[in-house]
This record gives C-alpha cells, structure tokens and sequence, in this order.
C-alpha cells in the first residue's frame, strides 16, 4: 500500500452516506487504502459512526480499495499493552 486516506468516524464522517462517496472517490483516484477511526465517543456532543457499520457500507460500494479499521490506543497505556491497562 503506498497511498491512503485516514478519516475519523465522528462529526460529519459519522454518515456513512459520506464516507462511502469518499470510498468511491479514492478508488476511482487510485488510492489504495482507506483508513477510519475506531472511537467510541460517549458523551461527546456530535456524532459518533459505529466503524463496523460504516465500513460495511464502504464495502458495498468500492472493489478493489484496502478499507482498514484504525485502532486508537488507550491514553496513558504502557506501548506495545494491547490490553490497555494503565
């Protein structure tokens, strides 16, 4: 993979309507991989886009792109602590 586009998966990039036209539009580009952000979000004050869903939707509407779900670490956990513990 040389080329990417990394988005995160709140605020407007909460729609997957969105995303999967930034999807389409990357692979026709020739982008190889589009990366979306895994948070979760409780509480925040805007939208928040369950990754799963979102990618699926991406999915359905691209062939030959690398959609890749990006996990964000724990603040504060040990590098290399999967787990996250602090």
């Amino acid at each position: 993979m040389h080329f990417a586009i990394d988005t995160p998966n709140f605020g407007d990039y909460a729609d997957p309507r969105l995303l999967t036209e930034l999807a389409r539009e990357a692979e026709d580009a020739g982008w190889d991989g589009f990366f979306l952000w895994d948070h979760i979000g409780a509480g925040w004050p805007y939208p928040v886009g369950d990754p799963w869903v979102q990618l699926a939707a991406m999915a359905m509407t691209t062939e030959r792109i690398n959609l890749v779900r990006r996990l964000h670490h724990f603040h504060g956990a040990a590098p290399g602590n999967s787990r996250g513990k602090l």
